[in-house]
């Protein structure tokens, strides 16, 4: 988190419960860490595939390997676009297999109207 600048916006793309925009550090740990960390039963171990970096852009590849609370895998691939603002990461676009996370993770706010 201390790459992260205070008003990042981190974007997950696509249209789960999980996608969205997330603005800021607190938004982003309360909406989306926090429900993908209780989702798990330790935390993703990352493998980075590649790394690209121009200017202010860095775009990583990674795969991401962890077991949820009922044991199931959840292995998933993802790249990130970063825009850099001096040393802190100002903004992320991520995309990832959407279906995946739905099969295996769920609904980020289960019984929450949508």
């Amino acid at each position: 988190m201390t790459l992260l600048a205070d008003d990042v916006v981190w974007e997950v793309k696509g249209s789960t419960s999980w996608s969205g925009v997330y603005t800021g550090k607190d938004a982003l740990t309360q909406q989306l860490l926090s429900p993908l960390f209780a989702a798990l039963s330790a935390p993703l171990v990352p493998r980075a595939i590649r790394i690209y970096a121009d200017g202010t852009a860095v775009i990583v590849e990674w795969k991401g390997d962890a077991l949820t609370q009922a044991g199931q895998p959840y292995r998933n691939d993802y790249c990130w676009i970063c825009e850099m603002n001096g040393e802190k990461i100002a903004r992320v676009s991520e995309y990832l297999d959407t279906a995946l996370v739905e099969t295996v993770l769920g609904d980020k706010n289960p019984g929450a109207a949508r």
